[in-house]
């Protein structure tokens, strides 16, 4: 009765975890603490992985506690702590409407489990973590929640804040909802028709064949602490375990268990007539299988060496030319100060090269940003760097006093920085096209991209028939792209902001004296 207890246990724990995550990607208002969301992103192993690589911090190592965790007790993340699998168990409950409701033992997919490992790892060692934006469970829940859960949470919040406006109440406030990436939108909707179809179908085989950190879990399983074992005695070989078993890891014949495929779900104590399965100690294994006397091989005792090195050498045949042709050359690696034509990236994000090595394409920034100005991107980073976020200034600009996409990011792509730190981050430099500005081009009065400057870094000057046109001071401008959003042409824009590939220092506008703008002395680039 106490181990079938466990169970509700990761019920609650798994379900708690979801609700926060989820609210985590939607809520407009800043309800939660900043304290309770890194608590929930820190636990995330893929996210807390590569900020720990950059920072090497005790607050980076969420991934070392589910390591120790797996250690322990198996892989209790991918049943309580992972979104993308408590998903996965939601959708496997409407099973219940099927016919055929019962799961049966799937055998072990090594090939394609280290293959994929192996094309990750390979390509990590490159720089290259486009293979981990696509399969990271995190970063997949995290598309789920920006581009579904999101715009129906506001759709709803809008509606009932319509309501009750209508009976003068004001307890709730409408929304805007922006414009979706559909790039973004497409590739989240086939995926989620995908995970749900083999919930349906094939229990968590997502997990146990695809999930780079399932794989790893699994490899650390084998070797914990505690495990589910069935009890020789007591088995009836009644089968009712091993249709419950999500995972596919329970051969009631054999009455063995692949506890490298559990996912730690505890169904089958709840259902064993018995008491036949017990959670308990047990010798670990080797990590690599061992003949017997007579050639045989045990029930999984580990990767065979053979195994082990065919998905390795296939990772690398065919993992090198992916890396190569998903990458995208960027020039000048140097440090001067150059602009480039690269998507514009978030303050916080130092350089295109530690964005683009660290950003998992969560799209929690993309929930957070107020202003909705970081839009996934779609090849503008390359195919190396797909879906993630950029400074899209023509769906709107970078909030002055904001840096929630650098308090929220749990892969250390974007950096923590504070407000006074983020008003002095040059992330761009604007640049004024003069032939297609509206006072030039229909001899009329505007202003917009100087009105809408918060570093006054944009200055209108006398042009032609007291007519005035911009001019740029690139020394104090920020790249927010404030001037940008608010230029009235179309569809090019008289101004707009190139990408820094290293974010500098902009000098502070100090005061105006005789209708110029003092500046602050030259200071070095931004110390992250």
């Amino acid at each position: 009765m106490q181990q079938t207890f466990l169970k509700k246990i990761r019920v609650v724990l798994s379900l708690l975890f979801l609700v926060l995550t989820v609210f985590i990607f939607i809520d407009f208002a800043q309800f939660l603490s900043a304290k309770l969301i890194h608590a929930v992103l820190f636990l995330q192993f893929i996210p807390s992985f590569l900020d720990f690589i950059h920072l090497f911090t005790v607050a980076a190592s969420g991934f070392i506690f589910i390591l120790i965790l797996t250690l322990l007790f198996g892989r209790v993340y991918c049943s309580t702590i992972c979104p993308l699998g408590t998903l996965q168990d939601i959708f496997i409950r409407l099973r219940r409407f099927r016919k055929k409701k019962s799961f049966k033992y799937q055998k072990s997919l090594r090939i394609i489990q280290y293959s994929i490992l192996a094309v990750i790892l390979i390509a990590f060692l490159f720089k290259n973590i486009f293979f981990l934006n696509l399969l990271d469970p995190f970063s997949l829940a995290g598309k789920i929640f920006t581009n579904f859960f999101r715009p129906l949470y506001y759709g709803i919040n809008n509606l009932a804040a319509s309501i009750l406006t209508s009976f003068d109440m004001y307890y709730l406030y409408p929304v805007t909802v922006y414009r979706l990436s559909l790039p973004a939108v497409i590739f989240t909707g086939l995926f989620s028709v995908t995970i749900i179809l083999l919930s349906l179908y094939r229990g968590r085989w997502f997990c146990n064949a695809i999930c780079p950190v399932g794989t790893t879990l699994g490899i650390v399983s084998k070797i914990s602490f505690f495990k589910i074992r069935i009890d020789a005695n007591s088995c009836t070989s009644c089968g009712l375990c091993m249709a419950v078993c999500k995972a596919g890891c329970i051969d009631y014949k054999k009455q063995k268990i692949n506890f490298s495929k559990c996912v730690a779900c505890f169904n089958c104590f709840k259902v064993c007539p018995e008491e036949g399965i017990k959670y308990t100690t047990l010798p670990s294994p080797p990590l690599f299988k061992e003949r017997g006397p007579g050639g045989e091989v045990p029930f999984d005792r580990g990767v065979p060496r053979r195994t082990f090195l065919k998905t390795t050498l296939i990772g690398l045949a065919g993992g090198i030319p992916l890396i190569a042709a998903s990458k995208k050359e960027i020039v000048n690696n140097e440090h001067p100060r150059t602009t480039s034509e690269s998507p514009v990236t978030p303050p916080g994000a130092v350089s295109i090269w530690h964005y683009t090595e660290k950003c998992t394409a969560c799209h929690l920034c993309v929930s957070v940003c107020p202003t909705k100005v970081l839009q996934p991107a779609f090849l503008e980073y390359g195919l190396t760097g797909l879906f993630q976020p950029r400074m899209d200034f023509h769906t709107n600009f970078c909030n002055f006093e904001c840096i929630l996409c650098s308090e929220i990011c749990p892969a250390g792509a974007i950096l923590p920085v504070t407000k006074d730190q983020k008003k002095t981050i040059q992330i761009g430099v604007s640049k004024f096209i003069k032939n297609i500005c509206v006072v030039v081009e229909k001899h009329t009065v505007c202003g917009a991209c100087s009105e809408h400057c918060p570093t006054k870094a944009v200055e209108m000057v006398p042009w032609l028939d007291n007519l005035k046109i911009p001019k740029v001071d690139e020394k104090i401008c920020v790249g927010c792209g404030a001037c940008e959003y608010a230029c009235p042409t179309k569809p090019d824009k008289a101004i707009y902001v190139e990408s820094n590939l290293y974010h500098h220092k902009a000098m502070k506008p100090l005061k105006k004296v005789e209708g110029q703008i003092k500046t602050s002395k030259p200071e070095e680039d931004f110390p992250f």
